[in-house]
């Protein structure tokens, strides 16, 4: 499939102009600055995208930085026109994807469930779907009445949500006491150690906690979320069979000549802390992603020649990483 042309109706560039609002580099900042990443246990990272996004992706990279896609299949009763294209380009890479629907108040609920099926019609979907309910604008508005409609029907027409997609303030605007918590909660909440959970949840399974996160293979800001558990916890949860590392050969060595670097589950700034390690520490690098290495399973650092310099290695050792990379790019 081509890139596709980008299309706009009016209300998208209305929920865009929203999200920008409520969107601030600030919080991102403060993220990496107060290292709020560091509190959560968890080491699979998500992304979340739609039309705003665009085409000038490196898939590649990107597909490299995130455990999971959700895409936006619909915004009300428009289908989004880069959705069949991202989705084409995640799984032919091998990540699961799954799917949002920005609903809005002024069209029919049901009409809305049933242009969310024909958009995702023949598409495996192992992250879900996911409503997305948010929506307070004059003219657009949600409310408690459109809202129940649609769950009911989209659960008739394609299945049981899998997660439900809000924040504190938004749900409390426009379902005020109402409780949703036979669903999985994906929180949105930006800038904070922890976040703040609509009535009545007292968990989350995906956290929201950036919409200025920046990964490989794209320029601009990404939203960015974390999931409640492991990479097995993850696996179970889309229907999938965790696979354990298997053990293998690094390519070279590199030691560390600054005082300290951190150690990190993924290949950007916006993974979590595991561990840090110090001056003159020697580290085997297994993968370079990017200008990253990984160092570990689910372990990387920073491939700046600041940070580390490659350790010489004698001939046997050349011979042992020349084998070790025929073994691997040859099965």
């Amino acid at each position: 499939m081509p890139k596709p042309t980008n299309f706009v109706t009016p209300e998208m560039q209305a929920s865009k102009m929203q999200r920008q609002f409520t969107s601030h580099n600030v919080m991102n900042v403060m993220t990496r600055t107060l290292g709020l990443q560091s509190l959560i246990q968890t080491d699979v990272l998500l992304t979340d995208m739609s039309y705003w996004q665009g085409t000038e992706i490196d898939w590649d990279l990107l597909c490299a930085e995130v455990d999971g896609f959700i895409f936006r299949g619909m915004y009300g009763i428009w289908k989004d026109t880069l959705f069949d294209w991202y989705y084409e380009e995640a799984t032919k890479r091998g990540k699961p994807v799954g799917a949002y629907h920005y609903i809005i108040g002024n069209y029919s609920p049901l009409e809305q469930a049933q242009m969310f099926k024909n958009a995702i019609e023949g598409k495996e979907l192992k992250l879900g779907i996911h409503p997305d309910i948010e929506d307070t604008r004059s003219g657009t508005a949600l409310t408690r009445q459109v809202v129940d409609s649609y769950v009911e029907n989209v659960a008739i027409l394609i299945g049981v949500p899998k997660t439900i997609y809000t924040g504190k303030y938004a749900w409390q605007t426009i379902m005020g006491n109402t409780s949703y918590i036979d669903f999985d909660l994906w929180v949105a909440n930006y800038g904070v150690p922890s976040p703040a959970l609509p009535y009545n949840w007292n968990e989350w399974k995906m956290w929201q906690y950036t919409s200025s996160g920046y990964l490989s293979g794209f320029a601009d800001r990404l939203d960015l979320n974390y999931f409640a558990g492991t990479k097995a916890d993850f696996a179970n949860w889309i229907g999938e069979v965790y696979q354990p590392p298997v053990a293998e050969k690094p390519l070279y060595q590199v030691e560390v000549i600054t005082a300290g670097l951190y150690v990190r589950s993924g290949a950007s700034i916006q993974h979590p802390i595991i561990r840090s390690v110090k001056r003159g520490d020697i580290l085997d690098v297994y993968e370079e992603v990017g200008l990253w290495l990984r160092i570990g399973q689910g372990e990387y650092c920073s491939g700046n020649s600041a940070y580390v310099r490659r350790v010489e290695m004698s001939d046997k050792e050349k011979l042992d990483t020349l084998w070790a990379w025929y073994e691997r790019e040859n099965g």
